[in-house]
């Protein structure tokens, strides 16, 4: 309904309000019903709110700025609505909900500079509705709203849409698009920079004010808050990096652009310099990194400070914000050297072993959460120094308990080290925990008896139904399949514990577990150590179960690579057991059964001994199949196709399809469905002329002329119709007219095809699609 009022929209401007007055009092609306069933109920009523939100904006963007109530202000409040229901994180309102305000701040290039005084009048009349918006908000909701759904909404709700509504503001950059008739396909995009007016500068002082109190918000100093703060912080930085950046042209920013872009960056570092000490550790540090650079700046605090700096003059006198940056170091300009990592690997090592543990904890607790760099690996030194030197582990291990700590595993190393025997029976206990199981892992290279304890309990963990819940339990596999990567036990000891758990873990787990069965299984036949046939059996059970259980998995089937790997791997090492997965599948739904796209491609990978040990299995179980059962004609034909799925071109392959072409007709039409998609191997032109020579009935004839004329239906084979004509030269001239017949048909279908392919080409290349 929004979407066809957008219509409509420019013709009766007042709809706008009476659908933004039905949305607040329908607020909260009910979830639409999922078309396809299944799926997450939570994402797709996100993900369809997300689409009503954008249809409004399309619906305001068609009325004028003028209108009552503001577009801006209905934008805003559709965004605020649906604030509590969308993800704090991986959700960019301005390029969705609020998209309109990022084009009205903007304009077509060929209209500037002309109407730059419309411009700028339109940005100042959205900066005047967003700064109206947001004081009503803070104070009252949408007239007609339940007020307990209004009282759903915080603090942090309006300042997420301010912030994401006031971003196409601080830019000086107008950006647009545009194309041309003569090449619909052409997309140029243009970019226009505002103009050296005193305007300017005072339309990006009046956004950047709007975010100066938010600095004083105590909502933003703990919690998903704090990431807000850090980009407040962050802000100098940001607008200066503007004025480096080159424009879509290739040619620097004006020099006025710069200039502007400077002071009012310079301005908001003086508002964050003046609360500096109210202002939490870690935001203090992206405060100071935010006024490093870009060129012609100075990269270092001090250098930065000498130029009169505000935030760097303080960030200096700031001891604990020194010491912060020894595990957490600013990032400058400074090339990467082994010797400059040793030095301040050394540096926070050195500070570790001088705190005292409490010390310590309190700098990890206030490790913003940014830690690239250098940092990586100055940040574990410090802890692992810090664990080390204490006398003391309790406090270490109670605050470890509480919650994720920053280098918690590096500290939990150090602690090992100096209290072995406290610490270990602590983690033992808790390796039901996905986050403490991890760190128990990351420290137990050094200590392979208690590896050998510690793989039992997690296996206990991870297996569906124990008490840690299968989410938890999904993510306990994760961990330790993948600590049996690099596990320096024994691989026939890994290879068991790996079996184990893929019969008992969680069905999303499987996936992830039949990857690194396939990891191990190679590395079992490259050091040559044999699999235990116990251990095969539960291999290849895993394989049934992700049959089995695939509505319980969301990865689709057919395209699981992670699946597909270690499919393969069990049928390079284990090609009975793989076979009898294949034959029991075929026979259990009576033929209904194409082998999954991702499993034939890596299949094809294989070495060609490989494929032709695992095409005689296939063929033994097939056979052994048969005489223990009576498989339908489906079945019989399903078997060829994955026959040929498996081998196609081996000689296993080449010698089962020669049999059937001399065989009943039933074996004739198992040759047809085995050559089908075979047309590039030299056995197609003997088989098909055969086949055809000897009356093969008319479906399986369409099947044969399908597979060759018809591209795509097999992703490894070209499209390109040439090869295909050569496979077919052969049957032009044969002696049996029906086969002569057949190719002449096939060519035909192909140059129909070709001519249909080559009118699509020319359209698209001028940008027309029909």
């Amino acid at each position: 309904m929004t979407g066809l009022a957008g219509e409509v929209a420019v013709a009766a401007p007042g709809i706008l309000a009476e659908l933004h007055g039905l949305l607040v009092r329908r607020w909260p609306l009910a979830p639409s019903p999922q078309k396809w069933g299944g799926g997450d109920p939570v994402a797709h009523y996100r993900y369809g709110l997300q689409r009503l939100g954008e249809r409004f904006a399309e619906l305001a963007q068609n009325v004028g700025l003028d209108t009552v109530p503001s577009p801006v202000s209905v934008m805003l409040d559709v965004a605020w609505l649906m604030e509590p229901v969308l993800s704090a994180e991986g959700f960019d309102r301005r390029d969705g909900i609020l998209r309109g305000i990022a084009r009205w701040c903007s304009a077509p290039a060929h209209t500037l500079p002309r109407e730059f005084d419309a411009l700028l009048e339109r940005r100042r009349e959205v900066l005047r509705v967003i700064a109206q918006w947001a004081r009503d908000r803070r104070v009252y909701a949408p007239q007609g709203l339940d007020p307990k759904d209004a009282a759903v909404r915080g603090p942090l709700s309006l300042i997420r849409v301010l912030m994401a509504a006031v971003q196409p503001l601080l830019h000086l950059t107008v950006e647009s698009t545009g194309g041309s008739p003569e090449s619909a396909s052409t997309i140029t995009l243009q970019a226009t920079v505002l103009p050296d007016r005193p305007q300017t500068l005072e339309l990006l002082r009046e956004a950047l004010a709007l975010l100066v109190p938010l600095l004083d918000d105590p909502s933003l100093r703990s919690g998903e808050g704090l990431t807000i703060l850090h980009t407040l912080a962050a802000l100098p930085g940001s607008l200066r990096s503007e004025s480096a950046r080159p424009l879509l042209s290739g040619t620097a920013m004006p020099a006025h652009a710069g200039t502007i872009l400077d002071t009012a960056a310079a301005e908001f570092t003086a508002q964050i310099a003046g609360r500096w000490s109210s202002l939490p550790l870690p935001v203090r540090r992206s405060a100071a990194q935010a006024v490093l650079g870009p060129d012609p700046r100075p990269y270092t605090l001090s250098g930065a400070a000498a130029t009169g700096d505000e935030v760097a003059v303080v960030a200096l006198a700031d001891t604990a914000l020194t010491r912060l940056a020894v595990v957490q170091p600013l990032h400058d300009r400074t090339p990467w050297s082994e010797a400059l990592e040793a030095q301040q690997h050394a540096s926070a090592q050195q500070l570790g072993s001088e705190m005292g543990l409490v010390e310590a904890l309190e700098l990890l607790d206030e490790t913003a959460p940014n830690v690239i760099g250098v940092a990586v690996g100055a940040l574990p030194a410090f802890a692992q120094a810090a664990g080390a030197g204490t006398d003391d582990p309790r406090p270490a291990l109670e605050r470890i308990a509480r919650g994720p700590l920053a280098g918690e595993g590096a500290l939990l190393a150090g602690l090992t080290q100096s209290h072995p025997d406290v610490v270990w029976p602590w983690l033992e206990e808790r390796v039901s925990d996905p986050r403490l199981a991890a760190a128990a892992l990351a420290c137990v290279d050094a200590y392979p008896e208690r590896e050998s304890r510690l793989l039992p309990l997690l296996l206990e963990s991870a297996s569906s139904g124990s008490a840690a819940g299968d989410e938890v339990a999904a993510r306990l596999t994760w961990i330790l399949v993948w600590h049996l990567v690099p596990c320096r036990q024994p691989l026939a000891q890994r290879l068991k514990v790996l079996a184990s758990l893929a019969s008992r873990c969680p069905a999303a787990a499987l996936p992830n577990t039949l990857q690194v069965i396939g990891f191990l299984l190679k590395e079992a036949g490259k050091d040559g150590v044999p699999v235990e046939s116990e251990v095969a059996r539960q291999f290849a059970d895993a394989l049934r179960r992700r049959f089995s259980d695939a509505d319980r998995i969301s990865q689709t089937l057919h395209f699981d690579e992670d699946t597909a790997y270690g499919a393969a791997a069990i049928a390079s090492f284990l090609p009975e057991e793989f076979a009898a997965v294949l034959v029991e599948q075929l026979l259990a739904t009576d033929g209904r059964y194409d082998l999954p796209s991702a499993w034939a491609h890596s299949l094809a990978r294989l070495t060609p001994p490989a494929r032709e040990q695992v095409v005689g299995a296939f063929l033994g179980q097939m056979d052994r199949a048969r005489f223990d059962t009576e498989a339908s004609e489906r079945t019989g034909l399903a078997a060829a196709r994955l026959l040929s799925a498996l081998g196609r071109g081996t000689e296993e392959w080449a010698g089962r399809v020669r049999q059937w072409v001399s065989g009943s007709p039933a074996q004739r039409q198992q040759a047809a469905a085995a050559i089908q998609h075979a047309w590039q191997t030299p056995l197609w032109a003997e088989t098909v002329s055969s086949l055809l020579a000897a009356n093969l009935d008319p479906a399986s004839r369409d099947a044969i002329l399908a597979g060759i004329v018809l591209p795509g239906l097999d992703t490894e084979l070209p499209d390109d119709p040439q090869p295909r004509r050569t496979a077919l030269a052969p049957l032009v001239t044969d002696t049996n007219a029906a086969v002569r017949a057949f190719a002449l048909d096939a060519l035909r279908r192909l140059d129909a095809i070709e001519e249909e392919d080559n009118k699509q080409e020319a359209d698209f290349r001028r940008g027309y699609r029909r």
